[in-house]
């Protein structure tokens, strides 16, 4: 979804949110940040869980509309504030056992639902192919922050990383971060 959404990047640049973005286009006419979900919006996504779409098609218009809100936050951080969420994001890929603990398992490609009151696993193997992209892709990205992302990422993460960060290793960020840490 994401990828399809910001297809337009290629050719537009930073204005690529002139398409595909609808919801993001009519901030401070139809809602803002104080009010991200107004009575138009909330009658629109009881119509859709209403609709006869599938679960797959209903999540995936609901995560095309939250995109143009997570686009509108992006927009109010300074660069110190975007690299320390991309820091949780990156966090998030490096932990999958977390993931699954908040129902997607990327490494079984399994996504955890309750249907007709019984929870189960269904398999879905596009995660697991999804997850080895995106995760591949972010750590070549976290490779290539400047130092300052780096020490803004180890200073918020736990000893455990500090100590068993191979790519924060490879860069003598972690020992930045350890002296922070010792003087704290």
């Amino acid at each position: 979804m994401h990828k399809k959404k910001d297809a337009p990047y290629k050719y537009l640049g930073k204005a690529h949110r002139q398409v595909n973005h609808e919801w993001y286009n009519v901030f401070g006419s139809e809602w803002d940040l104080k009010n991200p979900y107004p009575k138009t919006m909330v009658k629109f996504l009881e119509k859709l869980e209403k609709s006869n779409l599938s679960d797959n098609e209903v999540e995936g218009m609901q995560s095309w509309i939250s995109h143009d809100y997570m686009d509108r936050i992006w927009d109010t951080l300074n660069q110190r504030q975007r690299w320390y969420r991309e820091g949780a994001y990156y966090w998030l890929l490096c932990h999958p056992e977390f993931l699954k603990k908040q129902g997607v398992d990327v490494i079984n490609g399994k996504i955890h639902r309750v249907i007709d009151g019984k929870e189960i696993w269904e398999y879905e193997p596009v995660v697991i192919k999804e997850y080895r992209i995106l995760k591949a892709y972010t750590d070549k990205v976290f490779q290539n922050q400047p130092q300052e992302f780096h020490e803004i990422y180890c200073q918020a993460l736990d000893k455990e990383h500090i100590e068993n960060c191979r790519i924060c290793q490879t860069l003598n960020v972690c020992q930045f971060a350890k002296k922070i840490r010792k003087n704290l």
